[in-house]
């Protein structure tokens, strides 16, 4: 993604190995990018981070299923 992207990739460094990724990509949205990348905490816990070159409002309100 980082070699791809037009705008600069975040993604969490320092992490235990009880952190668990469970998913990446990076894939055409219409005109824009998205990169997500999923993980299990080691508290069993769903957290993702989620990126777009695309419109924010309207990618804030997909992420968030409008909330």
């Amino acid at each position: 993604a980082r070699e791809q992207a037009e705008y600069p990739i975040y993604a969490p460094t320092g992490l235990s190995s009880e952190w668990r990724a469970t998913s990446a990509r990076f894939e055409a949205d219409g005109d824009a990018t998205v990169w997500f990348l999923g993980y299990v905490t080691p508290e069993n816990q769903y957290i993702a981070v989620a990126q777009t070159d695309g419109d924010s409002g309207d990618f804030i309100e997909e992420q968030t299923l409008e909330g």
